[in-house]
């Protein structure tokens, strides 16, 4: 997926702890066997406000975990468009609501 764009940076996530290194922003992934989630990665890189942050994930159920990314990521780095792109997405309309939901705020 990352190839397709042009001028882009990648960063993953993790479940583990590295020691010396602070975590960029951390967030919950509730259904997963590892909930408490971390990204890593240079703080430069999501200063850019201006830009939207773009989102990859292999498939949505409930889209919970995007919507904690997005609520970390605004914390520590505002900004006003993010794009989220899944393979599968099995969102329910009620999650959907809660995505527009949080873009009114």
């Amino acid at each position: 997926m990352f190839d397709a764009f042009s001028n882009a940076n990648f960063i993953h996530t993790t479940r583990e702890t590295i020691p010396g290194l602070t975590p960029t922003i951390t967030f919950q992934e509730e259904h997963s066997h590892a909930v408490d989630q971390i990204c890593y990665g240079d703080e430069k890189l999501f200063q850019r406000k201006d830009q939207p942050i773009i989102l990859v994930d292999d498939e949505m159920t409930s889209g919970k975990t995007t919507l904690n990314i997005i609520r970390s990521l605004q914390e520590r780095f505002p900004r006003k468009q993010y794009i989220v792109l899944s393979i599968l997405d099995w969102r329910t309309q009620e999650n959907l609501y809660s995505f527009q939901e949080l873009e009114k705020n």
